[in-house]
């Protein structure tokens, strides 16, 4: 970014494979479509530490004991009374479905480039959270200069980040966490790559 700064603003990391995953898996628990899953945002490294948020996330025309009008929506984590599920078995599941579903990845991330591109171009879908990988300026208290997916919206051909959502702070024991191999230096990655690969060589791999 340092070498481009009057382009920085068009360079991004495409996150919505990792929520459209995220999405699935809190579908499949709720028995219902991942279309009908919305605002669920993605914190963090899209290829490396990342945090799944469903504090803001909601889900469309569920069927409940609360009935609304079309566009009606409830929360998801009212929804979902099993805390455990959301904090242990949702992280493993989607551990295990990007591990698993390697085959397939040419095919989601192409899908999720053409429809970043379609809302960069025509706008995403009014009032809705969408996870971006941006250059941090800072906010919600992330290190500038690195590139770190949090909530955005598209609109009159940029996007802009969503500041004043409410709710959605990070503790700095998350943001550490997020950021740790973000803001490694390069002698630190070689290091860590070499010593992964003499691991591998002697027959034990550690991921």
């Amino acid at each position: 970014m340092q070498y481009a700064p009057n382009i920085a603003h068009n360079i991004i990391a495409v996150a919505l494979g990792v929520e459209g995953q995220a999405k699935a898996t809190v579908a499949r628990k709720m028995k219902t479509t991942s279309a009908s899953i919305k605002d669920v945002i993605i914190w963090g490294n899209i290829s490396g530490n990342n945090y799944v948020d469903l504090r803001k996330a909601k889900v469309y025309d569920y069927d409940s004991a609360i009935k609304g009008p079309p566009g009606y929506c409830h929360s998801v984590l009212n929804l979902i009374f099993d805390s455990e599920w959301v904090t242990k078995e949702f992280v493993m599941r989607l551990r295990n479905l990007s591990s698993t579903g390697k085959e397939f990845g040419g095919i989601l991330a192409a899908h999720s480039i053409a429809t970043t591109l379609k809302y960069w171009y025509h706008g995403s879908p009014p009032g809705e959270i969408v996870s971006l990988g941006i250059m941090s300026e800072g906010q919600f208290g992330i290190p500038e200069g690195i590139v770190f997916s949090m909530p955005v919206k598209f609109e009159n051909g940029t996007w802009v980040v969503l500041t004043d959502l409410e709710g959605v702070s990070l503790s700095k024991q998350i943001i550490n966490w997020l950021t740790d191999d973000l803001i490694q230096t390069p002698r630190e990655k070689l290091e860590t790559n070499n010593s992964s690969n003499q691991t591998k060589y002697k027959g034990i791999e550690i991921v």
